[in-house]
């Protein structure tokens, strides 16, 4: 049950919450790589392509061969490539060009290619660009697929996204001389599959969470210079793989990505050693907090745990730091209680922090405080809740109560009499409201987040 993030053993983390997060971070997650086009065949369409082919919109021509071409012309058709293809020269004007599994396709010609507007490279097989492509203009896409490799680093040449609606997708190994991601790409401008490997020798990056690993852990290579002139991702499942004399420069820093040092490949960032090894991390409502625990068979370099709290599974906050063990290989436990939790869901996760200041993080848990059991206390549920039906603990059927439904910033929506325990809201918008619960009499108001899904 290793379930700490730097293992990989954790690569699809971010789906333990999806059904519980708010709207916010449901956004935020459903920020997936774009789906690579479909495999295909090479047959029928225009036929097998033939040296200084124009392949204009509307046509397909193929490649199964083994051999040389002097140069082909792409104005929005599609080349599909299956045998093992060298083209002395390429101009794509629109279009795609399709290397399927166990096909190869390297270009030649030097200097620099523009992608300007609406291209497609899709690599199953194996691409070698020897020259510089800018992704310039709107909807450029370069998919490299599991499996798949591609080489850029023959000299120095550079990948440039430079438009907003432009993006890399790396899901197998990608080996490039300079990375550059310009300040007028926007969102995500990388996206890395789990387990993918990006190769570099620069990287230059101007535009603030360009890199993005939804799927699991991907690790990112650096030999020479990162030039951060903006934070590169927030995201905890980037590893940088940082070489022994590799430099940083710029202003900012590589974010939320995990950065192992004196790295010698990508294997040896993604699969190092563990800190710790996560027995299990566990929480229980008590009557008046929460208790947590968590257990480690080992750790190595332990300093210390930093225990995280988040109402909305987005901003955290740490209640506490306990002392690690240092290094030990026996099974130890260690808890932690939560005095002050909300009535509804909390989430919780263990930051574990290196004596070098390198950190990982646990999987985070979600538990239901349904609030103190005293006469006073009411609690509802289900929170977070798909439906308009809102139960209650606590009513007290001699008394009547005011049900204010308020927007986050406070204003109010609506207003009802409760005296029994489930009522029906009307229909709201998914997203965080304010409840507040109250009556005449020595009862307190009780005011809860309040989750629509």
């Amino acid at each position: 049950m290793k379930q700490l993030l730097k293992g990989g053993y954790a690569s699809h983390f971010v789906l333990a919450l999806i059904l519980l997060l708010s709207p916010g971070l449901l956004n935020e997650l459903q920020a997936q790589c774009r789906v690579q086009p479909a495999a295909g065949t090479c047959s029928g369409g225009n036929g097998q392509l033939v040296n200084n082919g124009n392949i204009n919109s509307g046509q397909t021509y193929w490649y199964a061969g083994n051999g040389s071409i002097n140069a082909v012309n792409i104005n929005g058709g599609t080349l599909r490539v299956c045998g093992q293809l060298t083209l002395g020269n390429m101009n794509l004007n629109g279009g795609n060009i399709f290397v399927e599994a166990g096909g190869s396709l390297t270009i030649n010609g030097g200097g620099t290619s523009n992608l300007n507007g609406n291209c497609v490279i899709s690599n199953r097989g194996e691409l070698t660009i020897n020259k510089t492509v800018v992704m310039q203009n709107a909807n450029n896409a370069i998919f490299n697929g599991v499996g798949a490799t591609l080489n850029m680093n023959g000299g120095a040449y550079r990948l440039d996204i430079n438009s907003s609606t432009s993006i890399f997708v790396n899901e197998g190994t990608a080996n490039i001389h300079t990375l550059l991601v310009q300040g007028s790409a926007s969102g995500t401008a990388v996206c890395l599959g789990a387990n993918s490997c990006t190769n570099l020798t620069n990287l230059t990056n101007n535009l603030t969470n360009s890199f993005n690993a939804p799927d699991g852990p991907a690790a990112v290579s650096i030999k020479g210079n990162a030039l951060l002139n903006n934070p590169l991702t927030n995201n905890e499942t980037v590893v940088i793989c940082k070489a022994t004399g590799g430099t940083t420069s710029g202003g900012a820093s590589f974010g939320s990505a995990m950065v192992v040092n004196n790295c010698a490949s990508c294997d040896a960032a993604v699969f190092a050693p563990l800190p710790i090894e996560l027995l299990f991390f566990n929480g229980k409502p008590e009557k008046e907090s929460i208790g947590l625990s968590w257990a480690t068979a080992t750790e190595l370099n332990n300093d210390y745990f930093s225990i995280e709290k988040s109402t909305d599974g987005i901003r955290w906050t740490v209640l506490e730091n306990i002392q690690g063990a240092g290094n030990s290989t026996m099974n130890l436990q260690y808890t932690f209680e939560d005095k002050t939790p909300e009535a509804g869901i909390q989430y919780y996760r263990l930051k574990q922090t290196d004596f070098d200041g390198t950190f990982t993080y646990s999987v985070a848990i979600a538990i239901n405080f349904e609030g103190s059991t005293i006469a006073n206390s009411i609690a509802i549920y289900p929170n977070p809740n798909s439906s308009n039906q809102l139960n209650f603990r606590g009513i007290n059927h001699d008394f009547f109560y005011t049900l204010d439904v308020k927007k986050i910033t406070g204003e109010l929506l609506y207003t009802q009499t409760v005296n029994t325990h489930s009522i029906a809201l009307p229909d709201l918008e998914k997203g965080m409201y304010l409840i507040t619960v109250y009556a005449e009499g020595n009862f307190e108001p009780e005011t809860f987040k309040y989750i629509v899904m």
